[in-house]
């Protein structure tokens, strides 16, 4: 069956070889077929069944498409038959290559400024250099960059990138990043940078607003879902201080002594100095919801008169962090002002080695300072001393790190009445205030005080309405601590540099 079926397929193909061999010789090479050994043998018996197959099938497909075989198919018919190879692309050159994904397409421009800038100055003469203080021969260098860059484009089909950079603007730096999704995905937009927030307008309310941040929008389905993330965007300024200190004058009222922080706790003389840590301070504030475990009731009295008694609640304070005391004058300044109704009571040790609240009745602590400054009985008001520890000849100058005095008029202290004339001021019969005999300043922390004594002598002064009589004339330098720059500031963006 299969010899029948070769056979077959030889007689198909054989009148067309016969055909072809007596009109054109190059078929033989087409079909693959050797040539007669003679004349008179017109095909050894064998050569049907040796034969190319290559190109016995190019053979075959020239005939069903009509054409004669051997000829060169046309031009444009062999091109389309036999596409060109693609070209190699070289070798990437040294340096930097960025591979972007299909459909992707960036535009780059600016510009990169390097200026230098190179300058010697010579003075002649060496002895004017040196009375001038300068060198005589002087070099400067100085060096000056620019960088301007935009960059706009995609990056594949779904991303824009969009960045604009110029340094010598401080409010030219944005940048931002927008993904697009198709229509059918999840995240239909995803944008980070400098980007627009804008909400649909309506008739009450429109809002629209540059921020630098990431926007997302969701889609699933019919459902959608924006998100919105932000943080501030500041502009960069510079601020440059020069030198150290500053020239102020000043003037201040006789009226405008500290209040209710500084007393003499010291309540005899003889009291002095005392013993280094041992005093006692218990404040009874009047605030009956800031009792404790730890307070305390306690009955107290004056330190003149034992009779005058005053029972609260009081809190042991803390050394160093609500007072400091002056061990060597009996001083004592709380941190923050009292209130004026608070009651402190006191016990220290004396010089000779006895303890305060043994004196009078024993083991009670005697009053620095009474409710509203006011004596306990008030009958008892000459002899109480509790209501009179006040302290009030300190004053505030308003400014620290003040630029001691050196005797040659770089601190001047004076006093002036009301039509600005210099004036005397009586503290005693004998003495008037003068600075620095009776005035004490302590220049770093900005304050002065009139150590004798305890009070001017006008006492209409320290009413409860305070006449006012004098002012305190005041010039200084002082060295700078604070400096003021713009409020708003982006929370540790800050840079404080000194001397460059």
């Amino acid at each position: 069956m299969l010899l029948a079926a070769v056979l077959q397929v030889a007689h198909l193909y054989m009148p067309i070889w016969a055909e072809y061999k007596l009109s054109d010789k190059a078929v033989e090479e087409d079909l693959g077929i050797a040539e007669p050994s003679s004349q008179e043998g017109f095909l050894k018996d064998e050569t049907i069944f040796q034969f190319d197959k290559d190109r016995w099938n190019r053979a075959r497909e020239t005939i069903e498409k009509g054409e004669e075989p051997g000829e060169e198919p046309p031009p444009s018919e062999k091109a389309k038959e036999e596409p060109p190879a693609p070209s190699v692309p070289p070798p990437p050159e040294p340096g930097i290559s960025v591979d972007l994904p299909y459909e992707s397409g960036l535009s780059i421009s600016g510009r990169k400024l390097i200026s230098i800038k190179l300058q010697e100055k010579r003075l002649k003469s060496a002895k004017r250099a040196k009375e001038l203080g300068q060198k005589q021969i002087q070099h400067d260098f100085e060096m000056k960059q620019e960088l301007q860059v935009r960059i706009k484009g995609k990056v594949g089909r779904k991303i824009a990138v969009n960045v604009d950079f110029d340094d010598t603007r401080d409010d030219k730096r944005d940048i931002s990043v927008v993904y697009q999704g198709d229509p059918e995905e999840l995240v239909q937009e995803a944008a980070f940078g400098d980007i627009t927030l804008s909400l649909p307008s309506t008739e009450f309310v429109s809002y629209s607003k540059q921020l630098f941040g990431v926007r997302t929008r969701l889609k699933y389905k019919r459902a959608q879902f924006m998100a919105i993330g932000s943080r501030t965007k500041g502009v960069t300024e510079t601020k440059r201080f020069s030198g150290n200190t500053q020239f102020e004058r000043k003037e201040i009222s006789d009226t405008a002594y500290i209040r209710r922080q500084y007393y003499n706790i010291a309540f005899d003389p003889a009291h002095l100095p005392m013993a280094v840590g041992s005093e006692k301070i218990w404040l009874d504030n009047r605030i009956a919801t800031d009792n404790n475990a730890a307070t305390k009731a306690m009955v107290v009295e004056d330190f003149g008169s034992s009779t005058s008694t005053y029972s609260g609640s009081f809190d042991l304070l803390k050394p160093g962090q609500d007072y400091s005391v002056d061990y060597a004058r009996g001083v004592i300044r709380f941190r923050t002002t009292q209130a004026q109704n608070a009651v402190i009571a006191v016990d220290y040790a004396l010089a000779d080695g006895r303890s305060l609240s043994a004196l009078g009745t024993a083991g009670r602590l005697k009053v620095l300072k009474t409710d509203n400054d006011l004596p306990i009985v008030p009958t008892s008001s000459g002899i109480e001393l509790g209501w009179r520890r006040e302290l009030k000849t300190f004053y505030n100058i308003g400014r620290n790190k003040i630029i001691r005095d050196n005797g040659r008029g770089n601190f001047i202290f004076a006093t002036k009445d009301l039509n600005r004339n210099d004036v005397s001021v009586v503290l005693t019969s004998s003495e008037t205030l003068k600075y620095p005999e009776n005035v004490e300043v302590d220049f770093e922390a900005g304050t002065f005080n009139i150590v004798s004594p305890d009070r001017v002598g006008d006492e209409t002064l320290y009413a409860p309405t305070p006449t006012h009589k004098f002012t305190f004339s005041l010039e200084y330098r002082y060295r700078l601590k604070t400096y003021l720059i713009k409020p708003n500031i982006v929370l540790g963006s800050e840079r404080v540099v000194v001397d460059g």
